[in-house]
């Protein structure tokens, strides 16, 4: 069975390593399948609470890959970006923080983000994992 949703965390990527007093910056892509494809937003959850974002990026390659050709791309993703990028502040990034998508007011955590290692002002190693348990939605 294909999966109704599909996905990939472009930046960060897991072992980078993070200056812990700079903001990050969160990017990727996801294509929704059926009736999902409307009703996706993105999450980014911290210790200071729950942001929402949309999708913000055009990604061609992307829908090329996925559907095989451009051609094929069903007309909803030929007109809705599919892309996103955003930024979690510094006290995000040091406390660790999980980004996935709400979907009909349900929320799939794609990736949880915890820095690594020594602290204290130094550099950190980002251990994403990305969390492969989506289910039929």
């Amino acid at each position: 069975m294909k999966p109704s949703i599909r996905w990939h965390l472009d930046h960060p990527v897991s072992g980078q390593l993070f200056v812990e007093d700079e903001t990050m910056t969160v990017a990727g892509w996801v294509v929704a399948f059926g009736d999902h494809q409307q009703l996706l937003q993105l999450y980014v959850e911290t210790a200071r609470g729950r942001r929402l974002f949309e999708f913000d990026r055009s990604r061609k390659d992307v829908l090329n890959a996925v559907f095989g050709r451009l051609e094929a791309t069903p007309p909803f993703w030929q007109d809705q970006p599919c892309g996103f990028s955003f930024e979690v502040t510094k006290e995000g990034v040091n406390s660790g923080f999980e980004t996935g998508l709400v979907v009909n007011q349900q929320s799939i955590p794609l990736a949880q983000l915890p820095l690594e290692g020594a602290g204290n002002g130094g550099s950190r190693r980002l251990g994403a994992r990305l969390l492969k348990q989506f289910r039929k939605l």
